[in-house]
């Protein structure tokens, strides 16, 4: 973590570590990632996210050269994470507040 200035190009909820944006403060973050996942995008609109605490990586390859009106990049992240929650909707819980895997 280099500071605690915004990342511009990711917006609100983000600050910059050693090349990568950083999520912050997830309600404030565009994506519904957790604090602490490391993200960059390239300029045709490709994105990666690695998420340390689910233990998830996301990658999208795209060739788009005007991508700033659609949410794909947003998608990606909701889309990962409701499958979380679709997996884990019927496991039991343990006392940890994490999910039991059988």
């Amino acid at each position: 973590h280099s500071g605690d200035g915004e990342v511009y190009i990711r917006g609100p909820g983000y600050t910059f570590g050693l090349g990568f944006g950083i999520v912050s403060d997830a309600g404030q973050a565009r994506d519904p990632l957790t604090p602490g996942t490391f993200s960059w995008g390239g300029a045709w609109g490709t994105i990666f996210w690695v998420d340390p605490v689910e233990n998830m990586v996301g990658i999208m390859m795209t060739q788009i050269t005007s991508y700033s009106h659609l949410t794909v990049r947003q998608e990606l992240g909701v889309t990962a994470m409701q499958a979380i929650i679709d997996s884990y909707s019927n496991k039991p819980f343990s006392v940890r507040g994490y999910p039991v895997l059988d």
